[in-house]
């Protein structure tokens, strides 16, 4: 048993939260993206489109609820080595390089396009998307223009003429073995927090996620394996209730038309 449990359990919390979701991405560029308004069937039909324009950050359109796409292309650098994701630029929303990852709305809700098929999206749960071992990228993402006045309680004021506003696309370079391990640990963390501290497990996972902090402030392993199997080693050690088979099963909850329109609901839906 540790001396000091919650000490060290805040200790973890912020280590996860800081120390590792800070340095999962490693470079940033932003990648140039065009603009094209109106209802498309997919890419193909908004491709064809004349209305193309470069936007910059800082272009508005709408009016609230309007279709919209963007087209985003361009080349991974050359020394960029690793893993890529295409993100959206979360800076307004107070999210700095280092917190690109962060499950977090990025400010925009979209599905993207490639070829004539959906292979992907951005939104609140999912900040990136990983391009793969493609060097060279071409995307489009069909979105909306959102509505700043929604209201659950009480009328909504006046509408903002062009509410969607592009803060710009950007390409990360993530450290891959590090997001591995800071999803182990987020994970143990999380386990950590529904577990009875007179349960023995909570003492193991405890001293296997303290173990790594220390490991870290003595400098980052060259091989973050070895860390990622003190935590591994840790919930396989574990011996009591929840041990158990997991079966997943689809579901969805998606309001048909509260906040917003029947046309935006399918959108979603995609």
């Amino acid at each position: 048993m540790l001396k000091h449990p919650q000490i060290t359990r805040d200790r973890v919390r912020q280590f996860v939260a800081h120390e590792l979701l800070e340095r999962l991405v490693v470079a940033t560029m932003p990648v140039s993206a065009e603009f094209v308004q109106g209802e498309f069937r997919s890419d193909l039909d908004a491709r064809s489109s004349d209305g193309w324009q470069p936007v910059e950050p800082g272009f508005t359109w709408g009016p609230t609820y309007a279709e919209g796409w963007y087209r985003v292309t361009g080349a991974v650098p050359a020394d960029w080595k690793g893993t890529v994701v295409l993100t959206y630029d979360q800076s307004k929303a107070g999210f700095g390089a280092g917190k690109l990852l962060e499950w977090r709305a990025p400010g925009i809700e979209g599905t993207l396009w490639k070829d004539g098929a959906t292979v992907g999206g951005l939104d609140w749960a999912h900040s990136y998307f990983r391009l793969g071992s493609t060097r060279e990228f071409d995307y489009c993402l069909q979105t909306y223009a959102g509505n700043k006045e929604t209201t659950v309680h009480r009328p909504e004021q006046p509408r903002t003429a062009k509410p969607g506003e592009f803060h710009g696309f950007l390409l990360a370079l993530v450290d891959e073995e590090l997001l591995a391990l800071y999803h182990d640990c987020w994970g143990a963390h999380d386990l950590l927090q529904v577990l009875p501290e007179e349960e023995p497990g909570h003492a193991v996972l405890l001293r296997a996620l303290n173990d790594v902090c220390n490991r870290f402030a003595e400098g980052r392993p060259k091989n973050l394996a070895s860390a990622r199997r003190v935590v591994n080693d840790a919930l396989s050690s574990l011996t009591m209730e929840p041990h158990h088979t997991v079966t997943a099963v689809g579901h969805a909850h998606l309001d048909t038309a509260w906040l917003w329109p029947l046309a935006v609901t399918r959108l979603k839906m995609l």
